[in-house]
């Protein structure tokens, strides 16, 4: 069994970047910073970003580039995908990691918890109707 998934949840560092393919596909480009807190030498959790750049493609790639701007929450599952090429000036094989999105999920733009903390809108649960209609609080 091969599996190749990622799911990541952050927020963008900037407005999406999208161009067109010479296929005619749209292709869109993102920045996300997602945080992590780590335990420091003095024993107090540090807030610490790891920034990943993510691109997406066709309908989806539209929809990010339509509806996503700077410092908006979003949870994506992704692939990882190795891009080579051959350097120009040295001519030494290179490569890199690259994450190519799927799908994506909207996510409550709160200003207060941090977007490892929350869940994706359409995963929530929602109450059932009436169910404490009569709570006083």
């Amino acid at each position: 069994m091969n599996i190749n998934e990622v799911t990541l949840a952050g927020r963008l560092t900037r407005d999406p970047e999208s161009n067109q393919a010479r296929s005619g596909i749209t292709v869109t480009k993102i920045r996300l910073a997602v945080n992590d807190r780590k335990k420091a030498a003095s024993g107090d959790y540090e807030e610490h970003a790891t920034f990943m750049d993510v691109t997406f493609f066709d309908r989806v790639a539209d929809t990010i580039a339509q509806y996503f701007h700077k410092g908006d929450p979003i949870w994506i599952r992704a692939r990882l995908a190795v891009s080579e090429w051959e350097d120009k000036d040295t001519g030494k094989k290179r490569s890199a990691l690259q994450v190519i999105g799927n799908t994506f999920q909207f996510m409550p733009k709160r200003q207060d918890d941090s977007p490892s903390e929350r869940v994706p809108v359409q995963a929530q649960a929602k109450p059932e109707s009436g169910e404490h209609d009569e709570i006083p609080f």
